[in-house]
């Protein structure tokens, strides 16, 4: 898969997910969530994600940091 394929991909399927929650009713977010033996909000899960997806977009922008100054 192209870098571009797999942003467009990793976009389109943010999107989705963010129409979906919008959807949602304000009342579902403090229900509970059962993965494995943890317990957890549909907003601390949905936080998770945000922090998750955070420290790959900061890898990324590291790794191209280092990059670019190798071109230089």
């Amino acid at each position: 898969m192209s870098k571009e394929l797999g942003i467009q991909k990793f976009t389109e399927t943010r999107l989705i997910l963010v129409n979906e929650i919008s959807k949602m009713p304000v009342s579902e977010f403090n229900k509970e969530l059962y993965i494995g033996a943890s317990v957890l909000t549909v907003t601390e899960y949905f936080k998770g994600l945000i922090e998750h997806d955070l420290h790959h977009f900061q890898q990324i922008d590291n790794s191209l940091k280092k990059f670019n100054k190798k071109q230089i």
